[in-house]
Formats: structure tokens, C-alpha cells, sequence
């Protein structure tokens, strides 16, 4: 019998197919759709459909490409474009967030950024951890939807550039 506070989600193949008839295009469009930034035939993704994919469904989990069905042309669902509409932006607490991290622009030191130029990992930790971030999803849903926010300098995937200093996202974000 399932935890009264585990979610009961579609199943896989079902929750896949509603993706896919989104016609989105990458995790950062997933991650705008569940914050409303994307419109569906229904306005809002249902209750059963998780936010996080990744986890919900770790054991039939095939990546981002396969979820979507973005680049697969032997698709049977069909793909028609979202319509979009402009949403009034209201100031949330990621935004605050934010806000007050850009405040460490000025402390990172300045240098010439190249595209595989990244401050050091303790300065970009530094930055993580300003934020108040409390887990890789955040982070993930951080970076797709406050791009233009971010220093150039500090690395999208740190896990990746930092792959030698690397402790895993609890050391990066300052989890305890």
C-alpha cells in the first residue's frame, strides 16, 4: 500500500503521451509549461502528470529527447505549436532570490569570459548558495527560467565543470 503522502501519477506511457502532445522542446519548456508560462489545450497540466518527470518515473526514464519526442520524426503523435499568451510577471520569492544574488556580481573577480571560462568552485558555490535554492531541480528550474539573471562565469551544469571538486548538489546549494 502506497505512503498517504506519496503521489499516485499516471502511468508512464500515458503521462508521456500528454508531453508529447504539448510540442514542447526541451526541459527548460517542460519547466516554463508547469510555471504557467506555456499554454495547453486545458490551460494547466493535470494533477497526475508530475513536475519532475525524472524522478517520478526513474525506471522507465529514457531522457528529456525520448519524454518529448523532440527530434523523432517517426512520432504518431502528432505535433501542432503551443499557443502562447503573456502572463503578468508577479514578483515570487525565486525572483527575490535572485535579485539579491546578482548582488555577488560585483565580488567575483573580473576577467575576460570565454565560453569555458568559469569562475573558481568555491566562488561559484558561493553564488549557488546565495540563492536558497534546496535541490537539483531547482537549480535546473532556476537556470532555464533566469538565464539572463546568471553571471556568464558561473556554469549551468557545475556538476560537469567542477567534476573533480564535485560533492554532489547538498555541498553546491549549502543543504543540510
Amino acid at each position: 500500500m502506497p505512503d498517504k503522502t506519496q503521489k499516485i501519477w499516471r502511468p508512464f506511457e500515458e503521462a508521456r503521451q500528454y508531453a508529447r502532445k504539448l510540442g514542447l522542446q526541451s526541459r527548460c519548456e517542460w519547466m516554463k509549461f508547469i510555471d504557467g508560462r506555456y499554454s495547453g489545450s486545458s490551460g494547466r497540466k493535470p494533477t497526475d502528470i508530475p513536475d519532475n518527470p525524472v524522478e517520478a518515473y526513474k525506471f522507465e526514464w529514457k531522457g528529456w529527447e525520448n519524454w518529448l519526442s523532440v527530434g523523432n520524426k517517426e512520432s504518431k503523435t502528432p505535433q501542432k505549436p503551443v499557443r502562447r499568451r503573456k502572463l503578468k510577471r508577479k514578483k515570487s520569492k525565486i525572483i527575490e532570490k535572485v535579485c539579491k544574488a546578482t548582488e555577488l556580481e560585483d565580488s567575483l573577480p573580473e576577467k575576460p569570459v570565454t565560453p569555458n571560462s568559469f569562475c573558481s568552485f568555491e566562488e561559484a558555490r558561493k553564488y549557488a548558495r546565495k540563492l536558497g535554492l534546496t535541490s537539483h531541480y531547482e537549480w535546473s528550474r532556476f537556470v532555464c527560467t533566469h538565464l539572463k539573471l546568471m553571471p556568464t562565469d558561473i556554469p549551468h551544469n557545475p556538476a560537469s565543470i567542477y567534476r573533480f571538486e564535485w560533492k554532489g548538489w547538498h555541498d553546491w546549494l549549502g543543504i543540510e
